[in-house]
């Protein structure tokens, strides 16, 4: 709760564009979310998701939470990273 204040004070937010990017970092080895070359597919996921939107409410909320996570978890490293950089100019 006191970092989400100061995430907000300070402004730290993980846009949409962001928080894809760090799935599919996340999510890069997962044979689920890969073509025929074993390579990442962002269609793949946006699929999957779509499905499971479409078919299991619990899963879909699981996903939503999963985001969630990735974007808190993002916002956390923002800051730490703010705190460090501001210990390292002292």
């Amino acid at each position: 709760m006191i970092l989400a204040e100061q995430f907000d004070n300070l402004g730290i937010a993980v846009g949409p564009d962001e928080v894809n990017e760090l799935l599919a970092q996340s999510l890069a080895s997962n044979p689920t979310f890969q073509n025929d070359a074993g390579v990442f597919d962002k269609a793949k996921l946006q699929e999957y998701v779509a499905n499971i939107k479409a078919t299991s409410p619990q899963a879909y909320q699981q996903w939503l939470d999963y985001e969630a996570s990735v974007s808190k978890g993002a916002r956390e490293a923002a800051y730490m990273n703010m705190i460090k950089a501001e210990w390292e100019q002292r």
